[in-house]
């Protein structure tokens, strides 16, 4: 699958279609295809380890909350999209996920409402009542615990404080 073409099923939510990203997947190419700015980007992390990664985004039509580009030295990790208006029936031509993740939905844990489809690079978030899509993410074909590890974006940001920082002494 192409760059362009694996971006064109993400973006027409067409789930069947969905075959994850190409590995090596360049920022430009995503950039281009989505409408980024690859200059206006943010900070997070993602997987378990909590790794450092970008993220540029872009307004994509049929995405409420719109998608993310999540990238490190310029290589695509995952493009997500927020609140993709799609049916989740689509989902049932998927068959059973590798993985079935919780997740954190603004304050609400939502148990097992991550299908992690790990061999076709593909991850859908539902609402509690599974009666909507909350997140649509793709990624290159991986395993269960690779995306857990490392691709998965965090719930929260959290930052640690080094204890011998002279700015942390109490007077």
């Amino acid at each position: 699958m192409t760059a362009e073409s694996a971006l064109q099923a993400f973006v027409a939510r067409d789930v069947p279609r969905i075959e994850g990203l190409p590995e090596g997947m360049t920022l430009e190419e995503a950039a281009t295809t989505l409408g980024a700015d690859p200059a206006s980007f943010g900070r997070w992390f993602i997987g378990e380890a909590q790794d450092e990664v970008f993220y540029t985004q872009a307004d994509v039509p049929g995405y409420e909350g719109g998608v993310r580009i999540w990238f490190r030295d310029g290589v695509v990790l995952e493009v997500t999209g927020a609140w993709p208006q799609m049916d989740t029936g689509a989902l049932a031509a998927l068959g059973d996920p590798d993985d079935r993740l919780d997740f954190r939905m603004d304050t609400l844990v939502v148990p097992e409402g991550e299908r992690v489809y790990a061999a076709r690079g593909l991850a859908v978030r539902l609402n509690r009542t599974e009666d909507r899509v909350v997140g649509l993410s793709v990624f290159p074909p991986t395993t269960p615990a690779r995306y857990r590890d490392a691709l998965r974006p965090a719930d929260e940001y959290r930052e640690v404080a080094i204890d011998d920082e002279p700015w942390l002494d109490e007077p």
